[in-house]
């Protein structure tokens, strides 16, 4: 079971995707996870956010990562090479 802070490969659906009428994300993307809760039906569920290196639009909520947390993140999760900006 993913835990709370861990980075996954998964196809998020961003809302203009499902506006277009899509019910799966395009392709996969890093998440993070940020709950996992067990409702009554007993099916746990993982609640995740996705992690972009786009900025948001003027109504969008976003929180920055910081750059030392995002590189060992993507290193861990396997799912690229950390890219030096500097």
């Amino acid at each position: 079971m993913p835990q709370p802070g861990e980075v996954l490969n998964y196809s998020y659906l961003w809302e203009y995707e499902y506006v277009k009428g899509r019910d799966e994300g395009i392709k996969d993307r890093p998440v993070a996870v940020v709950l996992v809760t067990r409702p009554k039906d007993g099916i746990d569920q993982v609640h995740v956010v996705p992690l972009t290196t786009k900025a948001p639009a003027r109504d969008q909520l976003a929180i920055e990562v910081p750059e030392a947390v995002r590189r060992d993140a993507i290193v861990a999760a396997g799912i690229g090479r950390p890219v030096d900006r500097d």
